[in-house]
Formats: structure tokens, C-alpha cells, sequence
């Protein structure tokens, strides 16, 4: 995987696990009480919250039907939005991973063409 897909997919899942602890914290619960709920293993829904993981799909699926609300809004931000207070700070994370794919895209075509240049001049690439 290269380190433009890792760093897109991290800024993903910390995307999703702000948005379930603004869920768990708009239903007045607990994360233990949402993991055991669901029947989620302890380490795996910890490490998915924490974002040293990545939730599966079959997870996200549990946790939207628990919360009521889209796989979309847990993926995206949209859909079912959580209350205006903090809707902003979803709208700023969605900004930063706009800014980031931007300038993932700007790193890729300056290693491109350094790596072109390198060839017309002879030098073998890293």
C-alpha cells in the first residue's frame, strides 16, 4: 500500500471514530457499554476507536443499525448529522482530508518529475 493510501485510510478512520464518540456521547452511553452491546471484541473495538485500527465493514454495519443512522454519515459525515455544536469540527476534518488528498496529489507529481528529471540526466532513481 503506498503511504498516500495509509495516510488517507487513517484519516478516515479517525473521521469515523470522531463521529461514533460524538454518537456515543449524544445517546448517553459508554463505549464499553456500545462494544458489549454489539458483542464487539474488546481490543479490536478499542483499537478501531483509537484509530490504531481499522473497522471493518461488518462493524460499521452494527454500529450504524446501533446508533440509527447511515453507513453513509459514518463514512462521509453526512446523512443523519449529529447536533450543530459540532457539526463545524466534522466540516473541518472533511476540509483537512480535502487539504491532505491535495497535497498527496502536488508530493506524487513533484517525485514524478524529479524522477524524470533524474533519467534525462542520467541518474539512476530511488
Amino acid at each position: 500500500m503506498e503511504n498516500s493510501e495509509i495516510i488517507l485510510e487513517r484519516l478516515l478512520n479517525r473521521q469515523i471514530s470522531f463521529r461514533l464518540q460524538k454518537l456515543i456521547d449524544d445517546k448517553n452511553v459508554t463505549a464499553y457499554s456500545v462494544m458489549k452491546d454489539l458483542k464487539l471484541k474488546k481490543s479490536t473495538f478499542y483499537m478501531c476507536l483509537q484509530g490504531e485500527r481499522n473497522w471493518s465493514i461488518n462493524n460499521l454495519l452494527k454500529l450504524s443499525d446501533y446508533f440509527n443512522v447511515s453507513i453513509d454519515f459514518l463514512l462521509r459525515g453526512y446523512d443523519k448529522a449529529p447536533p450543530d455544536n459540532h457539526s463545524k469540527r466534522i466540516l473541518e476534518l472533511e476540509e483537512e482530508n480535502r487539504l491532505l488528498r491535495d497535497r498527496i496529489a502536488q508530493i506524487e507529481l513533484l517525485t514524478q518529475a524529479i524522477n524524470i528529471n533524474k533519467k534525462r540526466r542520467g541518474k539512476p532513481s530511488k
